[in-house]
């Protein structure tokens, strides 16, 4: 049995969801559970988790990925990685023809690496958005993903840089970063407005660390804030709350997690900051807004990093999507990602 690609998978997706009644686009209903922490009887921070619960088309979706078979299974993850090694310089994925009619892209070459401009052509942006794209820091930017830069742009009304950061095996953490700052910093003199810095999966963990590193080295202006999508915070996977949860998720497992990790980190320590920023010295940052689906192993570590950064003294708001899978959110037929973009669009008004 061959692997589906994940636009196969998302097409396969779309056209099982339609055959799901209209019902399953009704509005996503929510719970709210708000704290502040303070030592002094003054709010210093503060932690909002919203629970959205899962629509028809989410566990209809969910039947279609038990069929699927993921390469970051447990059963079939080395297989994968077998492919990996024996790849051709991975490229990013071609952008869909029809953001040609929405953005100017440009493509700028940096340090060996290099980063794309999009820059809407039918509006006039308000912030810039630094997006980190996910896959395991061993896979290239793939066509879900050119869905989410759009998205975000769109919600937001945002110009997007996305950065193409060297991938392992090829290259470890420390080639990444050493990329990543000079990018950063470059990026910072061209964006004409506010900075935000946004990433699913490894991508969120990108640009959770680049965070605090803009803190802490010259890489121009700290982020307005930073949105991060099933963010992959610990490549240790050593949370123990996630054994609770594995048989939930249809995309991850534990031991491809750490495998890949370990292609990242080479022989640091997979708890060093660098790799897993949830070990990171938090300073105060600008608004953290956290959206994590409750069947992906990654969520015990999101949960647990946004209560972290709130006691830091950042304010957090956090999203919990009952039900939802790994980076759902890049799934745009569903009701759950439409309510992502819809509240992101809200947040930044």
């Amino acid at each position: 049995m061959r692997y589906f690609s994940i636009p196969g998978l998302v097409v396969l997706l779309v056209i099982m969801s339609l055959t799901v009644s209209c019902s399953t686009a009704a509005t996503v209903e929510t719970a709210t559970q708000s704290e502040q922490n303070s030592t002094d009887g003054h709010a210093h921070s503060s932690f909002q988790k919203v629970t959205v619960r899962p629509s028809a088309a989410m566990a209809f979706s969910k039947l279609i990925l038990r069929l699927m078979r993921s390469p970051l299974s447990a059963r079939h993850y080395e297989s994968h990685m077998q492919e990996i090694l024996q790849r051709p310089p991975p490229q990013p994925a071609d952008l869909p023809t029809n953001m040609d009619n929405e953005y100017l892209i440009s493509f700028h070459r940096l340090n060996g690496g290099w980063y794309y401009h999009l820059d809407p052509l039918h509006r006039s942006p308000s912030l810039s958005v630094v997006y980190n794209h996910g896959g395991a820091y061993a896979k290239p930017l793939d066509t879900v993903h050119w869905s989410i830069v759009s998205n975000i742009s769109e919600s937001m009304n945002a110009e997007i840089f996305i950065p193409i950061y060297p991938l392992a095996p090829e290259y470890d953490h420390l080639d990444a970063y050493r990329f990543l700052d000079i990018a950063y910093a470059e990026i910072s003199k061209k964006a004409n407005s506010p900075v935000w810095y946004a990433g699913d999966s490894a991508g969120g963990g990108i640009a959770l660390t680049m965070a605090v590193r803009s803190t802490e080295k010259d890489l121009g202006n700290v982020p307005e804030g930073i949105i991060l999508f099933s963010p992959w915070l610990d490549i240790s996977m050593s949370n123990q709350k996630i054994a609770d949860i594995e048989e939930d998720d249809l995309m991850l497992s534990v031991p491809a997690l750490k495998a890949f990790g370990k292609w990242l980190a080479g022989s640091a320590d997979p708890k060093n900051p660098l790799v897993s920023p949830l070990y990171s010295e938090f300073p105060p940052l600008g608004p953290v807004y956290v959206f994590q689906g409750t069947a992906d192993i990654l969520w015990p570590d999101s949960r647990l990093a946004a209560r972290i950064l709130a006691s830091s003294g950042t304010p957090v708001q956090y999203f919990e999507y009952t039900s939802a899978f790994h980076v759902f959110m890049a799934a745009d037929f569903l009701p759950e990602s439409r309510d992502v973009f819809t509240k992101l669009a809200n947040l930044i008004q």
